[in-house]
């Protein structure tokens, strides 16, 4: 029995322009959605921009600033110093990875891959782009987790916290402060990985399962990778830092919106609000937690005695200043970053080999 003929050049040239015109329609969609979802944002937040007090709408706009600065930073920390990408060029990265990408359907992967496409165009191998890209998203939320479990303390210190749920939060919160000081621990461990490896190879059951062996020095190589990005214990601090810093500077936007719009409210208590908030945003097929968002942190402003039409206002205003603006700028830093002649968008991040 013969073997089937191979592809000629030109059923093989047709194959890559149908790749290339799928990546190109799908492209234009998430920018269409995009579109249509900043358009919307802003025309909604228009009416409590107008009732807005400009110096504190300014002050937010600053945090908001401050809060992508220092994701930049740490974005660049984590590329390291042998691959060539300017400041300038970290913030493009970051306003497309955090601000275009927090707003797309597939939400954060978009950003990743345009963001990982532009990695490996400066010489950054794709296994490692991949590590970077995924201890991006790891650290900042170590850095979440931590901000909010010591926030919960520090409310509850001040009586901040509701009556009756003050005692299941702290608890709550002194086992997330314990955990986050056993990942390191466990991270930095060999076997752990492999045996993290073993685990999630078997749950692939749509395609074939690799041998245990296989996936033990797959599990062991990536921990290994993890380990030369991350670097030292004191820059691992110092990511985890900068990305609390960068929360914590959104917060405070948040905070200066609601002072814009009237609202006086502790810093904790607006720091739970927005836990709350970035709670909303995991839900998943809703890119930033559109409309869900909006809902549920007035309610809980409102549950600490905000006016809730003050705090819709000002929850509005926020989101135009940190994620709809910020997306606005990321889908305009997205022509300067791709080549002219680019490979398909999806592929060579999502899949790399073990060794």
């Amino acid at each position: 029995m013969s073997a089937p003929p191979a592809a000629t050049p030109a059923a093989a040239g047709r194959g890559r322009r149908l790749i290339g015109w799928g990546a190109a329609l799908a492209l234009a969609g998430l920018v269409v959605f995009v579109t249509v979802s900043i358009a919307a944002g802003f025309s909604d937040g228009a009416a409590a921009l107008s009732r807005a007090e400009p110096a504190w709408l300014g002050a937010a706009l600053l945090a908001e600033v401050g809060a992508y600065l220092l994701l930049a930073l740490q974005l660049r920390h984590l590329i390291g110093r042998d691959v060539a990408v300017p400041g300038a060029t970290s913030l493009r990265l970051t306003m497309v990875l955090c601000g275009f990408g927090c707003i797309t359907p597939a939400s954060p992967a978009e950003g990743m891959v345009i963001t990982g496409r532009e990695l490996r165009r400066r010489g950054m191998p794709v296994r490692r782009v991949t590590v970077t890209l995924g201890l991006a998203e790891f650290v900042s939320a170590l850095a979440i987790v931590g901000v909010a479990a010591a926030n919960v303390l520090v409310a509850g210190t001040l009586s901040d916290l509701p009556s009756g749920g003050a005692t299941p939060l702290i608890a709550v919160a002194l086992v997330a402060l314990a955990g986050l000081g056993t990942v390191d621990l466990f991270a930095r461990r060999r076997r752990t990985a492999e045996q993290v490896a073993v685990v999630l190879g078997a749950l692939c059951f749509w395609q074939p399962r690799p041998p245990v062996e296989v996936r033990r020095a797959a599990g062991a190589a990536w921990q290994r990778d993890a380990n030369v990005v991350l670097g030292s214990t004191s820059n691992r601090l110092l990511l985890v830092s900068i990305s609390a810093g960068a929360w914590l500077a959104d917060v405070a936007c948040l905070y200066f919106a609601l002072a814009a719009l009237g609202v006086a409210l502790p810093f904790d208590v607006v720091v739970l609000a927005y836990t709350v908030g970035v709670l909303a945003t995991l839900v998943p097929l809703v890119p930033a937690g559109l409309g869900l968002v909006e809902t549920a942190v007035p309610l809980v402003l409102h549950s600490f005695g905000a006016p809730l039409g003050a705090a819709v206002a000002a929850v509005v205003v926020y989101r135009c200043v940190s994620t709809l603006g910020p997306a606005a700028v990321g889908l305009a830093c997205i022509p300067g970053l791709a080549p002219r002649r680019a490979a398909p968008l999806v592929g060579s991040l999502l899949a790399s080999p073990p060794g």
